[in-house]
């Protein structure tokens, strides 16, 4: 997962709100690791339990709404936002929260339904190795998901699901009887 620390802290800025964003967003100013860091350092201090921060991040994520049809922007933004739980849970020794079953269960409800069945595939052989799926694992299926939607391939798939709709260059066969090749 490769999401700086400048995404993590602007995330957790904007996660926060009240008392608690007006004590962390001059971190801001500082270098990414450094205002990540003190960020998570002032609020432990101000508030003194890493739960609370770590709960809000949570309820931000599981109140993402699910995604509708092919919402490519959608799918974009909901893999960038649990990579982003993900790697500040991990950093604050939280992992476990996000592995409950209601976490994954709540996170895969939000995916479209052709992307639900994918990942019931995914789940079924990571089961069959003798373990449960974490909620990293779903995060990269999403991350994947993500990047195949983003692919010249899947684009063509998402913005034309009727083969009638697609214009690949072809004029469907016909020349204009008007062409020269030699005025080229």
């Amino acid at each position: 997962m490769s999401v700086g620390f400048r995404s993590m802290l602007s995330h957790l800025i904007q996660y926060c709100d009240g008392k608690a964003k007006a004590t962390i967003v001059q971190c801001a100013l500082l270098g990414p690791e450094e205002g990540y860091r003190k960020a998570l350092e002032l609020l432990e201090e101000a508030f003194g339990q890493k739960h609370i921060v770590v709960h809000a991040f949570i309820d931000k994520m599981l109140n993402i709404p699910a995604i509708k049809g092919t919402g490519l922007d959608n799918l974009r933004r909901l893999s960038r936002e649990m990579r982003i739980c993900g790697l500040t849970l991990t950093q604050m020794n939280y992992v476990s929260d996000l592995n409950s079953a209601k976490s994954i269960e709540c996170m895969f409800l939000k995916l479209p339904l052709h992307l639900q069945r994918e990942w019931v595939k995914v789940a079924c052989r990571i089961s069959k190795t003798g373990r449960e799926s974490l909620f990293k694992d779903l995060c990269e299926f999403v991350k994947e998901q993500s990047d195949i939607a983003n692919t010249r391939y899947g684009l063509l798939v998402i913005h034309g699901n009727n083969s009638d709709k697609r214009d690949v260059g072809v004029s469907k066969g016909k020349i204009n009887a008007n062409y020269n090749a030699a005025s080229i």
